[in-house]
C-alpha cells in the first residue's frame, strides 16, 4: 500500500473521518474525542504540577486532568480535605468515561465495525495483513510502520494508572509505552509529570486514613469497571462479530484480513492484553493494614 506525501496522509484521515460518520450517526472517532473530553489533557504545552504553576482556567474544562491536578496538590500541600474531593470527582470522571463508552452500542452497528470500519483503523505495526508496513512516497525511501488508532494512545488512561499507581505486565507495558508516541507531546509531558508527582498509594496508605484508601479503592474500582466495559465492547464488536462473519453467506460486506480476526487495531492480542490491564488494575486495590 502507498500513501504518496505526508499531506495526502491528513486528507486520507479527514476523508476516513467523513466516511465513518455516513457508516454510523455517531462515528467512532466522534465518541473517542468525547470519551478525551471528559478525561484528557488539552494544554498547548506540558502541564508543571504545583499550586504556584497550576493552569486553572484549562485544567477546569477537562474534569478528569483538572480531579487529577487538584490531587497532586492536595498531596504536596498537604490537605486531606482536598484530596478527597479530588478523588471523588476522579471517580466520578471514569464512571462518565464508561457512560460514554456505552454510546457505541446506541451508533455503531457490530457487523459494519468489525468488515468495514476495523480495517481502516488497523495500521501497519504488528499487522500480519501488512507485514512490510506501508511505503509513503516522497517521504521515506524504506516501508515505514505504525500501529492503528488504539484506546491505548489515550492520555486520560495512561494519567489514571500514572496517578493511581498501576503496574502492569512487562509485556503490556512495553506497549503502552509505546503507544505514548503517538500522542501530542504536551499530553505526554502531562503524563510524564503524573508520574514524576509524590506517590498517591504511598501517602494514603502513609495517612492511616480509612475515609482515604476508600476514595482511592473507589477510583482504582471506577477504573477496573471501565476496562472491564472495554472487554465487554471488544467481545461484541471483534469477537461476536468475528463468529458471525464465518457464518454468513457472501454479501456486499468485505470483510477484514482473517490475520486480524483476533487482534486489537493497536496490533496486539487484543482478549489477552485487555484483560491482563484489567486484572493489574484490580490487583492495585489497597488492603488496610492490621
Amino acid at each position: 500500500m502507498i500513501i504518496s506525501s505526508a499531506a495526502s496522509f491528513l486528507e486520507y484521515a479527514i476523508c476516513l473521518d467523513l466516511f465513518l460518520k455516513g457508516t454510523a450517526k455517531e462515528s467512532c472517532p466522534s465518541i473517542c474525542r468525547s470519551l478525551q473530553e471528559l478525561g484528557a489533557p488539552s494544554y498547548p504545552g506540558p502541564l508543571r504540577l504545583g499550586a504556584d504553576k497550576l493552569d486553572q482556567k484549562r485544567s477546569r474544562r477537562i474534569p478528569g486532568n483538572w480531579a487529577l491536578v487538584q490531587a497532586v496538590n492536595a498531596i504536596l500541600q498537604p490537605n486531606q480535605e482536598s484530596l478527597l474531593q479530588a478523588l471523588q470527582r476522579l471517580r466520578l470522571s471514569i464512571q462518565d468515561i464508561t457512560k460514554t463508552l456505552g454510546q457505541m452500542h446506541n451508533h455503531v452497528d457490530p457487523d459494519i465495525f468489525y468488515s468495514v470500519i476495523r480495517i481502516f483503523l488497523s495500521g501497519w505495526k504488528d499487522n500480519p495483513a501488512m507485514p512490510a508496513g506501508l511505503m509513503y512516497e516522497g517521504v521515506s525511501k524504506e516501508p515505514l510502520k505504525y500501529s492503528g488508532g488504539s484506546a491505548a494512545q489515550s492520555t486520560v488512561l495512561h494519567a489514571f494508572d500514572e496517578f493511581l499507581g498501576i503496574r502492569h505486565s512487562k509485556e503490556s507495558a512495553d506497549f503502552l509505552y509505546r503507544m505514548r508516541d503517538y500522542m501530542p507531546p504536551s499530553h505526554k509531558a502531562f503524563i510524564e509529570d503524573i508520574h514524576s508527582a509524590p506517590s498517591l498509594r504511598d501517602y494514603v496508605l502513609s495517612s492511616g486514613q480509612d475515609h482515604l484508601l476508600t476514595a482511592y479503592n473507589q477510583c482504582v474500582q471506577a477504573l477496573v469497571d471501565l476496562r472491564s466495559y472495554h472487554i465487554t465492547m471488544v467481545t461484541r464488536y471483534l469477537i461476536t462479530a468475528a463468529a458471525k462473519a464465518k457464518r454468513r453467506k457472501p454479501n456486499h460486506l468485505p470483510g477484514p484480513p482473517q490475520a486480524l480476526e483476533d487482534r486489537g487495531t493497536g496490533g496486539t492480542a487484543v482478549m489477552s492484553f485487555l484483560k491482563s490491564v484489567r486484572d493489574k488494575t484490580l490487583e492495585s486495590i489497597l488492603h488496610p493494614h492490621g
